[in-house]
């Protein structure tokens, strides 16, 4: 199942399922109408304006919900934008990585609603009812209710909770009578091990991870944070994605002459212990990270501020001339420009 596929199918899957569930609604209302007297009429229809508002209301959980479970699949398949290059490793604060998370949830719904509006009006599912949705201040608000220090605890290990607001939903019927809603609507997303693996993989690159990379093994690092995370449910592989070698990471060896990057290693790491309903699959949940490891930067460079080219002969440095000096220390921020 691949980490790239978009939502589009889905969402037109979705679209369809809610077109028939439309009919379904209209047809059991009709009779619900015929048999209990307490259902009321409005300008004729089977059903009150705050009866589908409260259904559309329903309907935006259902996509809350199931948007939340996409979300975690997604980001879980970008690592949250953390690597464990050798050096200058990279992990996401927990701040950052909420935001990150959030927005690709609240952006996943509101996208939703707009695309049911349009294929709604289209195609006339509450006709002769005008329905439009509208946003507080022009756009939708929404989030995780967990702090970090409870994600980071694990108190969020198994579950979170997700929430949207400054939804407004605006009915009128064809007499011009009018009812609107607003509606805040939260879910609890159990059985979801996103902030565990998160919080496992971070905590990994943190305390040194990346040096796995020294072997150019994927399996060394596969391994590596597999007992690190140590869980019966949680199974690592590793790729070799990109390998520049033979290569010995001492001083006086040449080392990944086109760029300076030895080996780059992708780790892929399965939680088996809860399958998540995406896209119309159940599929367990992933995260996927990957490190770089490059060059001895005392190879090429004296305390990183000067920088020497440097003639092999059978992969052992012969001689270097001095080409350039730096003004500044090389650090994680510019190592790509000096070692260019």
């Amino acid at each position: 199942f691949s980490c790239n596929m978009r939502t589009q199918e889905s969402v037109y899957g979705i679209l369809i399922g809610l077109f028939l569930i439309g009919i379904v609604f209209l047809v059991s209302s009709f009779y619900y109408y015929q048999y209990n007297p307490r259902f009321i009429e409005v300008t004729g229809s089977v059903f009150t304006l705050a009866d589908l508002g409260n259904y559309l209301k329903a309907m935006i959980g259902a996509k809350v919900s199931e948007g939340a479970r996409d979300a975690s699949y997604t980001i879980l398949c970008s690592g949250f934008d953390m690597d464990f290059s050798c050096p200058c490793s990279k992990t996401t604060s927990c701040p950052a990585a909420k935001q990150m998370y959030e927005k690709l949830f609240v952006t996943d719904v509101a996208d939703f609603i707009s695309s049911f509006q349009i294929f709604s009006k289209n195609n006339k599912i509450y006709y002769p009812y005008n329905i439009s949705f509208s946003f507080i201040g022009g756009k939708i608000e929404g989030g995780i209710t967990q702090s970090c220090s409870e994600i980071m605890s694990g108190a969020s290990d198994e579950s979170f909770s997700v929430y949207v607001k400054n939804i407004t939903i605006d009915i009128e019927d064809s007499s011009g009578n009018n009812y609107k809603i607003l509606a805040p609507i939260g879910a609890d997303i159990i059985n979801n091990r996103m902030w565990f693996l998160y919080r496992k993989v971070k905590s990994w690159i943190e305390a040194g991870g990346g040096t796995c990379l020294l072997s150019c093994d994927p399996n060394s690092c596969a391994k590596s944070l597999q007992d690190y995370i140590n869980d019966p449910y949680v199974t690592c592989t590793g790729t070799l994605v990109e390998n520049n070698g033979p290569c010995v990471v001492k001083d006086n060896s040449c080392c990944s002459p086109n760029g300076y990057r030895v080996c780059v290693i992708s780790v892929n790491c399965t939680d088996y212990k809860y399958y998540q309903y995406i896209h119309g699959k159940n599929i367990p949940l992933s995260i996927i990270v990957s490190g770089t490891l490059y060059a001895s930067l005392e190879t090429y460079h004296d305390t990183c501020v000067e920088e020497y080219k440097c003639e092999c002969v059978n992969n052992v440095i012969t001689s270097c001339t001095l080409i350039k000096k730096y003004a500044e220390l090389c650090t994680c921020e510019n190592i790509n420009t000096v070692l260019q």
